[in-house]
């Protein structure tokens, strides 16, 4: 059989975005899941609290990606100093059918692979290739 590689890429582009976040926006960042329920990103600053998703695909449909997400964020407990933080999801994928910048009353970010390669072109001369993700 052929192997299947996809797997193993999707879990390296999830862990490039949360480097990504760390490092362009100075952001805490892990993953929150409970039971079956997951999310890739969840990141914050003083002012943000971030959910995101990782897409290792084409043409990622952002709207449906957000209905997703809000349905995952009302069983996530903000902690109390996150609450008044304001909401914004972010996506990431290889590519976007469309992006999208507001869905309901979130804030919308979406990245793609000439996105982050933006940012590991500009980091290319200030840290180490050999730094950990």
């Amino acid at each position: 059989g052929k192997l299947d590689l996809n797997p193993y890429f999707g879990e390296m582009f999830e862990k490039t975005c949360r480097w990504f976040i760390t490092k362009k926006f100075g952001m805490f960042c892990g993953r929150w899941w409970h039971k079956d329920k997951e999310i890739d990103i969840v990141a914050y600053d003083d002012s943000k609290l971030v959910f995101g998703e990782c897409k290792w695909k084409d043409n990622v449909d952002s709207e449906k990606i957000c209905k997703e997400l809000i349905e995952k964020i009302q069983y996530v407990e903000i902690p109390n100093n996150l609450k008044n933080h304001k909401k914004e999801i972010w996506i990431f994928a290889k590519s976007f059918k469309s992006k999208i910048d507001q869905y309901e009353n979130y804030v919308v970010k979406c990245f793609d692979l000439s996105d982050l390669e933006k940012t590991f072109i500009q980091n290319s001369t200030t840290t180490s290739t050999t730094e950990q993700l």
